[in-house]
């Protein structure tokens, strides 16, 4: 079994992951179809998407400063490939239970790109999307 899944899949899928974008902030859940979001991804040609963040490495709380200094090497680290166009995102828990977690909403980012990202920063899982689909929780451990 994997323990990661095992320990953290249930705080996942109830978590409220946000997109914080000039033009829109949308709330996202797991495996539900917006349709405020999916024309929001249509507007802007945005074929497929990934939310990700280099903070709390395996769900390991760390400070403001840590995660600020994580998730800044990743913006390296995405313009390095290529991708400029990033938005905001945070992921919310439902009860206020911890600290949302800031990271970014990347357009038409491959999924196998996204996945070598998340192991290089030791992070669980990412959420991965498309056009006219529902948000994906996609395991990375």
């Amino acid at each position: 079994m994997n323990s990661a899944k095992d320990n953290f899949e249930k705080a996942y899928l109830e978590t409220i992951y946000v997109l914080i974008a000039p033009d829109a902030t949308l709330e996202l859940k797991i495996g539900e179809f917006h349709p405020s979001f999916d024309f929001w991804l249509t507007k802007h040609n945005i074929k497929t998407w990934v939310k990700m963040t280099a903070a709390n490495p395996y769900s390991r709380e760390l400070s403001k400063e840590e995660n600020d200094e994580r998730n800044s090497l990743l913006r390296n680290d995405l313009a390095s490939l290529g991708y400029h166009n990033l938005h905001g995102s945070e992921g919310r828990p439902p009860n206020g239970e911890w600290q949302a977690e800031p990271g970014f909403f990347i357009p038409n980012m491959r999924l196998q790109e996204a996945l070598f990202l998340a192991k290089k920063y030791e992070q669980n899982a990412i959420l991965y999307g498309y056009q006219r689909g529902v948000p994906q929780l996609v395991w990375a451990v």
